[in-house]
């Protein structure tokens, strides 16, 4: 059983991945992931490498789970890769309402909620 203060290693984790990521709102690693997507939806022949380094992103955040003692999934691990790669989409993009609107002028919170909803503590 995992009480509720397990989650926050991993929620630590993923904070600390978080800003570092997006550091600077101009965070020039992450300007062309929307782009790409968008890209591929333009043209077929890259919808097969970006599904290949989609899959790379699952396994590398199934991994991250399963070594912080998270009792992680594919599924578990999809819905919490999908939701940090939407919040750093809005972290880059978005103005400080539409942020805060979203929980994501919080970042402690935010994630703390996600892990806590995707792994609900026990007990």
């Amino acid at each position: 059983m995992r009480s509720r203060g397990e989650v926050g290693q991993p929620a630590a984790v993923r904070r600390q991945d978080l800003r570092r990521t997006v550091g600077h709102r101009t965070a020039p690693q992450l300007r062309p992931q929307p782009e790409l997507h968008a890209e591929a939806a333009r043209r077929p022949e890259l919808r097969a490498p970006l599904a290949e380094l989609t899959r790379a992103d699952l396994a590398l955040h199934l991994r991250a789970h399963e070594a912080a003692g998270l009792p992680a999934t594919r599924r578990t691990a999809a819905t919490v890769t999908m939701c940090l790669n939407t919040a750093l989409t809005y972290l880059l993009t978005q103005p400080a309402q539409t942020l805060a609107d979203y929980g994501l002028d919080d970042l402690d919170a935010f994630l703390r909620d996600l892990l806590h909803t995707v792994y609900p503590p026990r007990g």
